[in-house]
């Protein structure tokens, strides 16, 4: 299982790899990383049939994206994050959206945005502020 351990089992094994309907097997992911929206950790054995028929898998996930530049603000997420113990992290998918203060914009050739992929922003680093770009470049 990536970004995981193996699963364990109650009640355990009848044998080496058999199992009683009703088994379950409950999967964990190995923090920061956490299954996806919607995805269970466990599957059930029922009559020799395990389900669901696959095994979860643990997403890797972002942590706060790059700090903005001077002449910026921090960004916003969309989709909010996930706060645990005090941790905030970001599911892949997920857009950091940076705006500049005052005469500072972004050329127009650069994005506002970075995106959250399987752990890392992409692209990696927070977009600049540049300062006299005419207001025909500026975004937003």
């Amino acid at each position: 299982m990536t970004n995981g351990i193996a699963p364990s089992y109650a009640p355990a094994t009848i044998g080496s790899n058999n199992y009683r309907s009703g088994t379950v097997a409950t999967y964990t992911c190995t923090p920061p990383n956490r299954f996806p929206a919607g995805t269970t950790g466990t599957l059930t054995c029922n009559a020799g049939t395990w389900n669901p028929n696959a095994s979860p898998q643990c997403e890797g996930v972002c942590s706060a994206a790059p700090a903005q530049s001077t002449n910026g603000v921090a960004p916003t997420y969309s989709p909010v994050g996930t706060t645990v113990g005090g941790t905030t992290t970001y599911s892949s998918g997920t857009q950091a959206t940076y705006t500049c203060t005052g005469d500072f914009a972004f050329p127009a050739s650069v994005s506002d945005a970075l995106t959250c992929n399987a752990g890392t922003w992409n692209p990696a680093s927070a977009p600049l502020c540049i300062a006299g770009i005419p207001n025909i470049y500026k975004k937003g």
